[in-house]
């Protein structure tokens, strides 16, 4: 019976797994639009984020991630951080973890370093 026991212990860790967040469909990050996406809609395509984040100066950081362990050490992680202006539009992605995406969708979807006037 113990013998039963132990190996019925491991074989359900071994299956077992643990997520944080909720799996977002990182493809759709395509779609979003500096300067037209809103908050709202940046909802629409990708659920509710992880994380809502109300920075100082009027902006709002909506991260989405998802991780997922298995009880045989495997991890995967994937993160989106998006940038929102005070008018709820998008500024662009600040920060992307394990997601692929072509340079030119990087490039058009980037937050743009701001240039201070003399």
């Amino acid at each position: 019976m113990k013998k039963i026991s132990l190996g019925f212990a491991a074989a359900l860790l071994l299956v077992s797994c643990a997520t944080i967040g909720t799996n977002f469909d990182e493809a759709r990050l395509t779609e979003l639009q500096p300067g037209k996406t809103t908050v709202t809609d940046a909802r629409k395509i990708l659920g509710e984020p992880y994380q809502t984040v109300n920075v100082s100066n009027g902006h709002t950081v909506l991260t989405w991630q998802y991780i997922m362990s298995t009880g045989v050490g495997t991890t995967s992680n994937k993160l989106a951080s998006v940038q929102f202006g005070p008018d709820r539009r998008m500024v662009g992605i600040q920060h992307l973890i394990n997601i692929p995406m072509s340079e030119a969708d990087a490039e058009r979807l980037r937050v743009q370093a701001q240039t201070r006037s003399p």
